[in-house]
């Protein structure tokens, strides 16, 4: 057995098993060819594999997709639960969150890929997320939650000192924003609600020589109102660029080239910007202990986001003048 893959397994691939370099826990690369390991359901990976068939028969570029194996299929069993899959490879370098150039071509990855996907057909995966109207009220009980936690813990942290200095704030966005969202025409377009990458995070992103953007997997997806994809993507990369509005507006702009927004769009998407998905993201890994990270790393990342959060906030100001709407 040659770095976990057994002769079995070996004698299926289509290129011999030689020099590895590990691309990440579940993939291992061979020069021109890639071994990919997916744990989940067989049914979302066949599904996945299916929309892989759609973007590649129309010439989408930024994805890896499965070579046949020695046995015809596209993916075989690792165990019950652990399948396998082979691509190509090539030379590509990390994506740069504050270089516009990437973060353009970024952009153009998301809208080839709506482009595509825009009334496909393909029946729909049951997925365990919930739409933003169910998952804002939910965090902000847990705010409320973390707040009444914090302030009377006994043995309170760093942690808990300076989140309670912001709750109040935090609480006051996710209800702003659910209030946006709901009075807005959410609600109806859900009807409508498209396939969106969900994992835009630089460990799933890559770019090669020539610009372009691939995508390292398919399967963190979403069902969402089009044109969300786009706050998604703003909001992972905002503070990279220090919420820069001039950016933001360029972007945006590059988007509405191939999906022109109306002001209801604009709105959704100022509504998402507004509520406060990264401190609440670091208080559920620290309030429910989602992740084994020592107190002081906790506590560097949420003051780093409190001085973000002032160019957050300034940004928000901009958008909310430049789309006609009150601000926070």
């Amino acid at each position: 057995m040659q770095y976990g893959i057994t002769p079995e397994i070996s004698s299926l691939l289509p290129f011999e098993v030689d020099q590895v370099q590990a691309v990440d826990a579940n993939c291992l690369c061979f020069e021109t060819n890639a071994f990919w390991i997916y744990h989940g359901r067989e049914e979302n990976l066949k599904r996945q594999q299916s929309w892989l068939r759609i973007l590649g028969d129309n010439g989408v570029q930024g994805f890896f997709y499965p070579n046949i194996l020695k046995n015809g299929n596209t993916y075989g069993n690792l165990t019950e639960r652990d399948f396998f899959y082979c691509t190509s490879w090539m030379e590509l370098r990390h994506v740069v969150f504050h270089k516009q150039e990437d973060l353009r071509a970024l952009v153009k990855m998301l809208t080839d890929f709506r482009v595509v996907m825009t009334g496909n057909k393909e029946p729909r995966i049951i997925t365990q997320k919930q739409s933003l109207l169910e998952y804002f009220p939910k965090i902000i009980g847990y705010l409320k939650n973390f707040e009444l936690l914090a302030k009377h813990r006994i043995n309170s942290s760093r942690f808990d000192y300076l989140a309670s200095g912001c709750f109040e704030a935090l609480q006051q966005q996710a209800a702003y924003a659910y209030d946006l969202l709901k009075n807005s025409v959410y609600q109806e377009r859900l009807s409508d609600a498209e396939l969106m990458i969900n994992k835009i995070s630089r460990s799933n992103l890559r770019i090669d020589q020539q610009g372009q953007i691939y995508f390292l997997r398919l399967n963190n997806f979403n069902y969402e109102v089009p044109s969300i994809d786009f706050a998604v993507f703003f909001n992972k990369v905002g503070r990279f660029i220090k919420w820069n509005f001039e950016w933001f507006w360029s972007l945006l702009a590059d988007y509405q080239e191939r999906f022109p927004m109306d002001e209801a769009e604009l709105v959704m998407i100022y509504a998402y910007l507004v509520f406060p998905w990264n401190i609440s993201r670091l208080m559920l890994r620290y309030y429910f202990n989602y992740v084994n990270w020592p107190l002081s790393l906790l506590v560097e990342r949420l003051e780093r986001l409190l001085v973000d959060e002032i160019c957050r906030q300034k940004f928000l100001e901009i958008f909310a003048q430049k789309i006609k709407i009150k601000n926070i």
